[in-house]
């Protein structure tokens, strides 16, 4: 038997198997039985349903698994009234497993007995027809095992290695002769180091000595499969490894076994899998015993530098003991720690990654390993590899570079054992060169990191981190001072910056980071950053990325910065500056604001004005525009010529009319090509038959500042006489008279047809009519008749006016009363004394189309006169999309006239707010309900993409968004030699 040893030549490999014979269960033709298994895979009990039992008068039948080919059962269930209904046997260190529908029951021994009758397996105490148990002649006693293999000898108490007869099968018919280690030899001298069976041994001069006959039988218990044995593999030889076994001289093989169970109730688990990497890598230094009983030491120790036990984020140690300890209460035994050494990743930093992989992988060059040999010119101290270079410039990123050429960093003591080295190395070096000392080196300490570690590659010690923050606990680089004698303290300095520290010398050290392993930092809000990606070569060392803001926007607010560099320092503190500060926009269009050159006009404001691209839009007042047709204003605040200035800087002054001018009745010479400004006019002509005044057929409109102003319109030529004037003045008044048959036209404020009109000149120089218009119709007052007798003037004489059938007074009466008093009669009121013929109210009207009233009276309480001309305009809140609101209908005794069918009202809509640089290709007088406006890009902006123009909405309650895909971008506007160029604002 193996002694205790280190793992180094020997190897050790414990398995776990299992043995076992397969087996089918028998079949049957009845689908109502139900199978309890009384040993898994071995034995089963089937019955029948309640108030049933087998056709054989049985109610229990008991199968055996155990067979290649089991015959199949042909018994079925049958109707039974027979029940038991007494307890079942007692027996004493038995426990009984009812069977279902109380057909039966399962005795087994207790752990520690056996049956007397020496059977491995139960008895069934079943039903019987008489309604009474089975009773079966067996008892469970104390267990007196028979020794099957030597763990069983050694629970007999053999103690001593040799060889035993032992019955594999429990049968004294089938005994062989067996040689045991009973582990006495061994320090602990417990059941944990014995019990082993032999199982092979193979010698390479003789040959095989024991072979493999009778294990199968070991694995088979009264219950077949259910012994599992547990195997212990001795291998010895000149050289070992793992794995694998090819190419090595094996002197001897030796296989033992014993009882899982005996194993488990004796022993700490087995360590090592089939693949034990751990205790064989030239990382660690493992002391495994063969003995795994309780109390047991397995030392381990990690061998080089950068090496810790333990898992990822856990506990980490260098070295330490895990011993086999035994639960007292569960009376079972493990191990108090699991080694992870296995698990133990290294930080891996290449031109494109940095990663963690298995420390093991002879393959990668990580920080932490330690290199297998020294490159030219370099020495080894402490097996780490340094080279230290002259005259070599002050720059510690072109330092860095330098060693990165050879697979090397920039050296960083971390304790100041090495740091004594590096001092004595640089001073040997130095004196032989004839170089000056004291002598300032490039080493590769800083805390730009956030801490002296270089994002966690290094460990520096406490001694050295006091040392580098004694000049300056500032975050930078330090350089390493050489002493002017050997004896002296090397000591550290603040390194000015990455560049101009006046040191020209360096040290490397083999193996080290290279270059960035980390990417970037990614673009802030409002950023750009130049061109980068981990597949090229853009994480080499003094790589530059450019980290540019929006337009507008500025690195912490700061006018002055709009782009920043970071650049590849490598080890020195990777992408530098280690922050990248966000863009803000900040006011730069500081200049006084445009103001509108008319108060008429209205201004809108972004939010931020000032900002860039911040915009003023000024709108013109309905129906006006610029001379160059624009409606709306953008003043946008851009960079041009390195300025922040408001583009344009003035805001043109709104004084053309937009449209035609329209006049009732009237055409005008108003022309499409034409300008017309304010003050400039156009002539409107009265239709045929129609004239503007008793003398005149046209007249002249003028362009206002707030549109085309409204002349009245036209009327049909004069049917009446106008008595001759002689003058003009002030105050005189001229009859006009219809000609006979013929009388005034009434509305609603005239309802009393007259033959005659009084126009008269008031004091404001305009004539006016105390009547409708200047125009008669057929229409003729029906006074009525009357009963005075033509004489009669008594007071209180009555004289009663009668209208004919059909007709009535102004008041809807058909009767008026005076009545003499005093002298006079009583007044009649002349706008209703005249009989007149009712007619229907006219039809119903559009939506939105009124009669206006006096008093605010209902359209609904009026009353309708045959020959009356109505006024029909739009209720309050909507408009016709032509700006005029009013027209008329006349009643001519049997029907209205239509209304004009391009008369429509809608609901006024919210002047629709359109994005910066967006304006109407052609304004309306008003915005209404379901309006189809057409916006392009307002003067000095331009689309981008195909769109040229596009159309908006509004459905009562809001505008349809301008399409996000038109976008109206700035000209920006360079001079070049007298010439304007065009160049697109991005």
């Amino acid at each position: 038997m193996m002694e205790p040893r280190r793992l180094e030549g020997v190897l050790g490999l414990l398995l776990l198997t299992a043995v076992s014979v397969g087996g089918m269960c028998p079949t049957s033709a009845e689908s109502t039985k139900e199978v309890t298994d009384l040993e898994v895979g071995i034995k089963q009990a089937w019955t029948c349903p309640a108030g049933m039992r087998w056709n054989n008068n049985m109610s229990v039948i008991i199968v055996r698994c155990d067979k290649e080919e089991p015959p199949e059962q042909t018994e079925t269930c049958i109707e039974s009234t027979t029940q038991c209904t007494d307890a079942p046997p007692t027996i004493a260190s038995t426990t009984a497993t009812a069977l279902p529908n109380s057909q039966g029951h399962y005795y087994t021994c207790v752990k520690g007995t056996a049956w007397l009758s020496s059977r491995s397996y139960g008895h069934v105490s079943s039903c019987k027809q008489n309604g009474q148990f089975h009773m079966f002649l067996d008892a469970c006693e104390k267990e007196c095992p028979l020794p099957r293999d030597c763990s069983v000898l050694y629970t007999l108490g053999f103690k001593t290695s040799g060889i035993y007869k032992v019955l594999p099968l429990g049968s004294s018919r089938d005994g062989i002769m067996v040689e045991c280690d009973m582990g006495e030899s061994t320090p602990d001298k417990t059941a944990a180091s014995g019990g082993w069976t032999l199982m092979l041994r193979h010698h390479s001069s003789n040959g095989v000595m024991e072979g493999a006959t009778h294990v199968l039988r070991l694995g088979h218990d009264s219950c077949y499969g259910c012994r599992p044995l547990i195997l212990k593999a001795d291998l010895t030889g000149s050289e070992i490894k793992w794995p694998p076994l090819s190419n090595t001289t094996i002197d001897k093989v030796t296989i033992w076994l014993r009882p899982l169970s005996y194993d488990k109730d004796s022993s700490c688990p087995p360590l090592v899998g089939a693949d034990p990497s751990w205790p064989t890598n030239t990382k660690t230094n493992v002391t495994v015993p063969v003995s795994r009983s309780p109390g047991t030491n397995i030392t381990y120790r990690c061998t080089q530098s950068y090496y810790l036990e333990g898992k990822e984020a856990g506990v980490r140690s260098s070295s330490g003991v895990v011993q086999c300890v035994t639960n007292s209460v569960a009376n079972t035994h493990s191990w108090n720690y699991s080694l992870a050494t296995a698990d133990k990743e290294c930080l891996v930093v290449t031109s494109k990654a940095r990663k963690y992989v298995s420390c093991n992988d002879s393959t990668i060059q990580a920080v932490c390993m330690l290199p297998g040999y020294c490159p030219p010119d370099y020495t080894r101290y402490r097996g780490l590899c340094y080279q230290v270079k002259f005259d070599q410039g002050d720059d510690l990123v072109g330092a860095l570079a330098e060693c990165n050429k050879e697979g090397s960093s920039l050296a960083y003591p971390q304790d100041l054992d090495t740091l004594k080295y590096l001092s004595t190395l640089v001073y040997d070096l130095a004196t032989a060169d004839s170089k000056t000392l004291p002598l300032d080196v490039m080493v590769g300490l800083n805390n730009v990191w956030g801490d002296w570690s270089a994002s966690g590659i290094y460990t520096v010690s406490s001694d050295i981190q006091k040392a580098v923050k004694s000049p300056s606990t500032t975050t930078g680089w330090r350089l390493l001072t050489v002493p002017e004698t050997k004896e002296g303290d090397s000591t550290f300095k603040e390194a000015t910056g990455l560049t101009g520290n006046d040191a020209t010398t360096l040290i490397c050290q083999h193996l080290g980071p290279m270059g960035c392993w980390d990417a970037p930092w990614e673009p802030t809000t409002n950023m750009t950053r130049s061109s980068w990606t981990w597949e090229s070569t853009e994480t080499a060392l003094a790589t530059v990325l450019v980290y540019t803001c929006y337009p507008g926007y500025f690195l912490n607010a700061n006018l002055s910065l709009s782009s920043m560099t970071v650049k590849c320092v490598g080890q020195l503190g990777g992408w530098y500056p280690r922050t990248v500060h966000n863009c803000f926009p900040i006011d730069v269009c500081t200049e006084d604001l445009p103001t509108a050159p008319s108060s008429l006009m209205t201004r809108e404001e972004s939010t931020n004005v000032r900002y860039l691209n911040g915009s003023i839009n000024f709108t013109c007042p309905a129906n006006m525009s610029t001379q160059e047709g624009n409606t709306t204003q953008t003043i946008t605040c851009v960079y041009e010529n390195s300025t922040y200035l408001h583009h344009p800087a003035t805001v043109a002054p709104c004084d053309v009319c937009l449209g035609e001018p329209t006049v009732g009745n009237a055409t005008t010479d108003w022309d499409l090509s034409n300008t017309y400004k304010i003050n400039t006019t156009v002539t409107a002509t009265c239709n045929e038959k129609h004239v503007a005044t008793l003398t005149n057929n046209t007249q002249v409109v003028t362009c206002t500042e707030t549109g085309w102003e409204q002349p009245p319109a036209c009327y049909a030529e004069s049917n009446m006489t106008r008595a001759n004037f002689t003058a003009n003045t002030l105050g005189t008044t001229i009859t006009y008279t219809c000609e006979e048959g013929l009388y005034t036209i009434t509305n609603q404020t005239y309802t009393v047809p007259q033959a005659e009109i009084t126009a008269t000149c008031n004091s404001d120089a305009q004539w006016t009519y105390n009547g409708t218009a200047l125009h008669c119709t057929t229409t003729a007052p029906a006074l009525g008749s009357h009963d005075w007798d033509g004489f009669t003037k008594e007071s209180d004489t009555q004289v009663v006016y009668t209208c004919d059938e059909t007709l009535f007074f102004g008041d809807e009466s058909s009767n008026i009363t005076v009545t003499c008093q005093q002298g006079n009669w009583t007044t009649i009121d002349q706008n209703i004394f005249q009989c007149r013929q009712v007619t229907a109210p006219p039809p119903p009207f559009p939506d939105g189309v009124i009669i206006p009233t006096s008093g605010g009276s209902a359209a609904s309480s009026m009353t309708f006169w045959a020959g009356d001309t109505l006024n029909i305009t739009c209720a309050e809140g909507k408009v016709t999309p032509t700006g005029v609101n009013m027209t008329t209908i006349t009643n001519n005794g049997t029907a209205w006239s239509p209304i004009d069918p391009e008369f429509e009202c809608f609901d006024v809509a919210e002047n629709p707010t359109l994005p910066p640089g967006v304006s109407f290709a052609m304004p309306p007088a008003t915005f209404y309900v379901g309006q189809n406006l057409t916006v392009g890009c307002a003067e000095g902006m331009e689309p981008v993409g195909d769109l040229q123009v596009v159309y908006i909405t509004y459905n009562g309650t809001d505008w349809s968004p301008v399409d996000p895909d038109f976008i109206c971008r700035v000209y920006r506007r360079v001079i070049d030699k007298g010439h304007y160029i065009l160049l697109r604002a991005h």
